[in-house]
């Protein structure tokens, strides 16, 4: 069954290195089961949410299916399964994501620093040459501060 975006578990599995799915070896009695959990499924409202009893009553009468009860929990079964599925590979999505904001979050820190970094002078400066004129000048205000 494909996600939102068009994406099956497979080629999820494959984009993220992860092995290939075992087959599923499924009892010819149980068959028509997992036809129904996946109808039922693929009528979620929003997201990876529990199908209810309600929704599976709902789903009985509109088709006019006769339910056992070990059918009933079968599907209960199956869909608690896949809901721990999903979630796993949500949290490792969310895991990869986390990783690689992370990464640039470091880079990007690192370019801001060293922007706001200040300016340092060269580690040494030579000495200015001193002004004759300016030498003329200090001496003449320490003689009129003097009163001289």
């Amino acid at each position: 069954m494909a996600d939102e975006n068009g994406e099956t578990r497979r080629q999820r599995n494959a984009r993220f290195g992860i092995a290939e799915s075992p087959e599923l070896e499924l009892p010819a009695s149980a068959s028509h089961v997992w036809g129904w959990f996946w109808e039922l499924s693929s009528r979620r409202h929003s997201g990876p949410e529990a199908l209810t009893f309600a929704d599976i009553g709902q789903w009985v009468s509109l088709l006019q299916i006769e339910l056992l009860p070990e059918e009933v929990q079968m599907l209960v079964a199956m869909d608690d399964q896949y809901l721990r599925a999903v979630r796993e590979d949500q949290t490792r999505e969310q895991q990869q994501q986390a990783r690689r904001l992370a990464e640039a979050g470091t880079k990007e820190l690192e370019r801001v620093k060293a922007a706001l970094e200040p300016i340092r002078p060269p580690a040494a400066a030579k000495p200015r040459a001193r002004d004759p004129q300016k030498a003329r000048v200090r001496a003449a205000l320490q003689q009129m501060r003097r009163g001289v």
